[in-house]
């Protein structure tokens, strides 16, 4: 996957926002780039699958953003709804790479092997929207 720019919508979870800055901050250090939403070339969905509704929630911001993003911005969905509902995801209009829960980490460390969580530097939300 080729990109420069980036940007990730969290929902869930402590554990999604933790691994959503770790993931920030392993782009950052292959010299990627956080962005607003409509300047990015990678949309990052690190998802929710505790509930219905967080599925539902989850269509309908894939669906939101679309209209923001330039047709060549790549889209894709990781988390917990990515592991339970990966062939559902992958249909989705937008959607062009689902990455399981188990593979989050070592698919954004480029690494082959498991991948554990890296320490973070910049933790600070208490609560996630």
């Amino acid at each position: 996957m080729d990109f420069k720019t980036f940007h990730i919508k969290t929902l869930g979870c402590k554990i999604n926002q933790y691994e959503t800055q770790a993931i920030n901050e392993l782009l950052q250090q292959q010299g990627k780039t956080p962005v607003p939403l409509e300047e990015a070339e990678l949309v990052i969905f690190n998802s929710c699958a505790v509930t219905q509704r967080a599925i539902s929630d989850l269509k309908k911001q894939i669906k939101g953003v679309l209209k923001h993003l330039s047709p060549s911005t790549q889209i894709l969905v990781t988390g917990c709804a990515a592991q339970v509902l990966k062939e559902k995801i992958s249909r989705w209009k937008g959607v062009q790479l689902v990455i399981p829960q188990e593979q989050k980490l070592s698919f954004f460390a480029q690494e082959k092997q498991p991948f554990s969580f890296p320490p973070i530097n910049n933790y600070f939300r208490a609560r996630a929207f």
